[in-house]
């Protein structure tokens, strides 16, 4: 986690109206935001800023899926946590994210205050 200054969270999603509301929902909360659209931006971005949230699809264009994504952040020697927010709802898709590593997982379509509850409780038990 940061040491110093606002809270960071990357959102990764391919899609941009899932971004834009997620970066909607948070943005009156002061946490510095970034985006990404690919598994490979995200790891580009958290290799510049070290993110202390990532908030992570599954399904992305590319050569990294989410699950690919949050077990190289993982390995990180100070890695973020992880939220995946997908569509897949199924309990093995669930049971496959937390094995990745994730530290929560939440399915689309997904309530804003729910995803804000998610992210407070995993600031605090940082």
């Amino acid at each position: 986690m940061s040491d110093a200054g606002k809270k960071k969270i990357l959102i990764v999603d391919d899609q941009a109206d899932v971004r834009t509301l997620i970066h909607y929902s948070l943005s009156p909360l002061g946490y510095d935001l970034y985006s990404a659209d690919n598994g490979e931006e995200a790891i580009i971005s958290y290799g510049k800023h070290h993110h202390d949230i990532v908030l992570l699809d599954i399904m992305m264009p590319g050569e990294l899926d989410g699950c690919d994504v949050c077990r190289m952040l993982k390995q990180e020697a100070n890695p973020p946590a992880i939220i995946f927010v997908s569509a897949l709802c199924r309990n093995e898709d669930i049971k496959n994210g937390l094995e990745a590593g994730a530290d929560a997982y939440i399915t689309k379509p997904f309530s804003p205050m729910g995803l804000v509850r998610e992210i407070h409780r995993l600031f605090h038990d940082i």
